[in-house]
């Protein structure tokens, strides 16, 4: 049975995570909304990104920089 990947992000950004996970025989679906069906996939993957800004956890920015 295929293993079926949820890749959190958009199509034009995750190509790469796409066709790694196919590369390895599962399944990568691409999905940004909030709220696909979890239970329906045997994996996630958050890729990277910017910086978090700091203060969504309380903390001064202390080099964070391009924060989203």
């Amino acid at each position: 049975m295929q293993m079926k990947i949820l890749i959190a992000g958009l199509s034009s950004l995750t190509q790469n995570y796409v066709a790694a996970l196919t590369a390895c025989g599962m399944e990568a679906i691409v999905d940004l909304s909030d709220t696909p069906q979890a239970a329906s996939y045997d994996g996630l993957l958050l890729p990277g990104g910017g910086d978090i800004d700091p203060s969504f956890f309380g903390q001064p920015n202390c080099g964070s920089v391009s924060v989203d």
